[in-house]
């Protein structure tokens, strides 16, 4: 074949972000599928409307089911209102509905007060134990996917893992990382692991989505008798999608309008330190709008290189769908 620019191989079915990601897959093993496989997305929602939206739009047709779980509690323990599932009832994003599976968490996990990677990975994990058995005739080869609403996987990523057979898992995902808006671009990646099949979800994990995000526990030292079972009938050690330069997708994080920013740091966890959050300085929305105005980090440093990217000079700028809508997301653009 002929391939359009950005893909490669006998069939054109390798993208730029696997060609240049440094796997080195054998032609041998790596092969087309005769029937792709279905891709179970699942993410938290806290406050993230523009990015659900960018996402939804972006990947509805390569993505079969969207897992979106909402907690009365914040990451924090306080309690906060819900905002996605009213707006769906009022028809927002109605033409997705029938792919979208919605769980309300109705209650704040032991401990996670005291320690706030509780709450992340207990949140995560409710995808999986309360979001997958819901879905009807899954397949051990449909792949399962752990995400925040920040992370946005390109499709071209997506498309190669959906109609390929032969790669190892788990699997993950070098993005493009800007703050604030996709201008502010800092130099380097975000690397996170992301995704796995559902066989390897549920006869290692036992459906806790959150494993799948967590490769030192999850791979690097399960010895659990379930791992090395499966490690002998499948090929399994982690690998990523994306490189610098050749990414596998976007984390844009941060990127709301400034009272979702005050948001997002008044809600976080008390693990991730330092919880910006706690400084009423630093939450003051003059200094936000300063922020995100300047490209400063809450410590008073530059994001990046300080040279702000735009879609003229970074050819991995921003979603296909935001840059066909770019007034609508101006802001963030």
């Amino acid at each position: 074949c002929d391939c359009k620019p950005g893909w490669y191989g006998s069939a054109c079915s390798i993208p730029d972000c696997v060609k240049y990601s440094g796997e080195n897959f054998p032609p041998q093993l790596l092969r087309v599928r005769k029937e792709a496989r279905r891709i179970i997305y699942s993410a938290p929602f806290n406050i993230e409307f523009e990015m659900l939206e960018i996402i939804m739009n972006e990947l509805h047709d390569i993505v079969d089911v969207f897992i979106l779980v909402e907690s009365h509690f914040s990451a924090f323990g306080t309690i906060k209102p819900v905002r996605l599932l009213p707006r769906l009832h009022r028809n927002y994003l109605r033409r997705f509905h029938k792919k979208i599976i919605y769980l309300y968490m109705d209650h704040f996990p032991t401990g996670a007060r005291k320690n706030g990677w509780i709450a992340d990975s207990y949140i995560r994990s409710f995808t999986g134990v309360k979001g997958l058995p819901q879905i009807r005739n899954v397949k051990p080869d449909d792949l399962f996917l752990v995400f925040d609403l920040d992370e946005i996987p390109s499709r071209e990523a997506l498309t190669f893992l959906r109609i390929h057979d032969g790669y190892p898992e788990p699997f993950g995902f070098r993005l493009r990382w800007s703050v604030f808006g996709f201008y502010w671009k800092n130099s380097r990646a975000t690397q996170i692991t992301a995704g796995c099949s559902v066989g390897m979800l549920t006869q290692v994990h036992g459906n806790m989505s959150n494993r799948v995000r967590d490769i030192e526990n999850g791979v690097n030292r399960n010895l659990s008798p379930e791992f090395r079972a499966y490690s002998q009938q499948h090929s399994v050690r982690a690998w990523f999608l994306g490189d610098v330069d050749h990414f596998a997708g976007w984390h844009c994080s941060s990127c709301m309008d400034v009272h979702g920013i005050w948001v997002k740091y008044t809600s976080a966890q008390n693990g991730d330190l330092p919880r910006w959050g706690s400084y009423h300085d630093k939450m003051d929305l003059k200094n936000l709008r300063n922020m995100v105005r300047n490209g400063k980090w809450f410590d008073g440093n530059a994001i990046g290189d300080g040279a702000m990217a735009t879609r003229d000079n970074d050819n991995f700028f921003a979603p296909k769908y935001m840059l066909e809508h770019f007034e609508k997301y101006e802001y963030l653009l």
